[in-house]
């Protein structure tokens, strides 16, 4: 056995009936309001620093950083890179 590996692992699964539930189960977002009528989904800033990793060379457009910007829950947290043109927190 490998120090600091336990001897049985857990697994715990969740039903989801939506993908709204499969991405809450996964903590990808925030559901903000959720028993009201304007219940909405923010998108958390490790997520989204994650998907901005991942863009290598490619920029998105001002209107793609607008979505991007206005569905983020805590858009302060996110280091956005440097040709990122949309307000930073």
């Amino acid at each position: 056995r490998q120090a600091g590996v336990p001897d049985k692992f857990h697994i715990r699964t969740t039903e989801v009936n939506s993908i709204g539930e499969a991405i809450s189960a996964l903590r990808i977002v925030k559901k903000l309001d959720p028993y009201g009528p304007n219940c909405r989904y923010m998108l958390e800033p490790w997520i989204v620093q994650l998907a901005l990793s991942r863009l290598g060379d490619r920029q998105l457009s001002v209107e793609d950083q607008q979505q991007v910007y206005a569905n983020t829950r805590t858009p302060h947290k996110v280091d956005w890179p440097d040709w990122w043109v949309i307000k930073r927190g």
